[in-house]
């Protein structure tokens, strides 16, 4: 059974080109071509431009069209998936590719996969987005693990794979699915260090922090903390997982310690952003910052000053971030209900429900059930609460 044509192929066709007049207008031989086509080699970064002039596409659709052939159904082994973007569209299944090596292309095709999930997850939650990054994760770690890999795209190829992992790992997180995320993260730190990427790692060990604290095993995520401050980081990376550690202390009721790393925290964020900081940097903004002091006083049993910083990060969200509104308007309505503030909770759970049936965030869920149990306990004058939050969740009765 012959191979199906090339997508350049394909494009070179439609443009009117024979292989043989494409290569004498790309200044190659055509075995080159043929090459690239078959996808056994890619073109350099000059052949790349002559390809995007003469067949009138953009760098993205040249990546696409570089994808290599589908392989005959005799080289397919089946019950693979295939690389899902988040508009729907697919890459090649890992089956049919398996016997092409990984190249440069594949990789760039792998990072834009996970720009798309991040933007769908800004706008739809964790419970759509993490069976899609789940899935594309699936499909890229079983081809890294069975096609030739030549070592000039070796780090680059188990970078990608690793963000993508983290990205899945963090969405799963987000949909309440805890065991899944914590093993995902695991993946995630395997790849970021094979491909010796300690700026990905960073970001890979404070997830686990935030996961193994959220799962009540706040030693675990403090020595996780500690490992990392051991070493040398930037003001900004070096508050972060001081916040993390006065999270931690707070949750095990060591107040002193709790402030006294909140503190140095707050201090390190004000020295401001350096060139050495990762690029998710970005992320520790005044918003988190305000989410962290909330956090930290709230499991210290200070109301006032949890309510004020909770409701300081709502106010630092932008509107359009709508899954992170969601989650930090739902957060605060938890802690309104926790130290019986009714009426603003009530308040803020009207408003939190606006969103439910546009995101699907198991994370919110979770709160709204962990606010629904405080609020049953209020006095019968506070009982339009309750009310409010069975809306929030879809619960009738």
């Amino acid at each position: 059974m012959a191979r199906k044509q090339s997508r350049l192929a394909a494009r070179r066709r439609a443009m009117g080109y024979t292989q043989e007049a494409f290569a004498d207008e790309l200044r190659v031989d055509r075995t080159t071509v043929g090459r690239w086509e078959r996808g056994e080699s890619e073109p350099s970064p000059e052949g790349r431009k002559r390809l995007i002039k003469i067949l009138e596409v953009s760098p993205e659709k040249l990546d696409e069209l570089l994808i290599p052939p589908p392989a005959s159904g005799s080289e397919l082994d089946g019950g693979r998936g295939n690389l899902v973007y988040a508009d729907g569209s697919f890459a090649p299944s890992g089956a049919a590719i398996r016997r092409e090596p990984i190249t440069g292309t594949y990789v760039r095709l792998i990072r834009r996969q996970i720009e798309s999930l991040l933007s769908l997850d800004h706008k739809m939650g964790g419970q759509q987005s993490a069976p899609l990054a789940v899935r594309a994760f699936d499909e890229v770690h079983y081809r890294i693990g069975v096609s030739p890999l030549n070592e000039r795209d070796r780090a680059d190829t188990y970078a990608a794979a690793g963000e993508l992992a983290e990205v899945a790992g963090w969405f799963l997180y987000e949909a309440a699915d805890h065991a899944a995320s914590r093993r995902m993260n695991h993946e995630a730190l395997t790849l970021t260090r094979l491909a010796g990427n300690r700026t990905i790692e960073l970001l890979i060990l404070q997830n686990m922090a935030m996961t193994a604290g959220h799962v009540g095993r706040p030693m675990e995520a403090l020595n996780i903390a500690r490992s990392v401050l051991a070493s040398p980081l930037s003001p900004t990376v070096e508050a972060l997982f001081r916040f993390r550690e006065a999270l931690t202390h707070a949750q095990m009721g060591n107040e002193s310690e709790a402030q006294r790393a909140l503190k140095k925290a707050v201090s390190l964020r004000l020295d401001g952003a350096r060139d050495s900081d990762p690029p998710w940097a970005w992320w520790v903004d005044d918003r988190q910052v305000s989410w962290f002091q909330g956090r930290v006083e709230r499991d210290l049993k200070n109301a006032g000053r949890s309510i004020e910083k909770l409701a300081d990060a709502v106010r630092y969200t932008p509107a359009d971030q709508t899954r992170s509104r969601y989650y930090h308007l739902a957060d605060l309505m938890r802690v309104q209900v926790e130290f019986g503030a009714y009426s603003d909770a009530e308040r803020t759970a009207c408003e939190v429900a606006e969103f439910a049936g546009v995101i699907q965030s198991g994370l919110v869920s979770e709160i709204f059930h962990h606010a629904l149990i405080s609020a049953e306990a209020a006095p019968a004058y506070a009982k339009s609460v309750v009310a409010a939050l069975r809306d929030g969740l879809g619960v009738r009765g």
